[in-house]
């Protein structure tokens, strides 16, 4: 079974009708795969994701440096800047 949707299927557990449940479960897991593919599209065009720029070594783990200002900043932090683009 799918990791994503056994986790949605776990958190509405209780809270939709058994009838709706896959229903509800596949819509969910649609918006969650559409958002991640954009959001790995964003990456690649915004930020480098494996090597600092200037010394080639490993960015830290957690962490991606901007094409633009050259920072590293935590993909946490990139992630609400992705959710809050229009």
């Amino acid at each position: 079974m799918n990791k994503i949707k056994e986790q949605l299927r776990l958190k509405m557990l209780g809270q939709l009708s058994d009838e709706k449940t896959e229903l509800d479960v596949d819509n969910a897991y649609s918006v969650v795969r559409d958002v991640a593919v954009s959001f790995s599209v964003f990456c690649v065009e915004n930020y480098h994701t494996e090597f600092e720029t200037w010394t080639r070594d490993s960015l830290p783990k957690g962490k991606i440096q901007s094409k633009k200002s050259y920072g590293l900043l935590d993909i946490e932090e990139v992630f609400k800047i992705f959710e809050n683009e229009k």
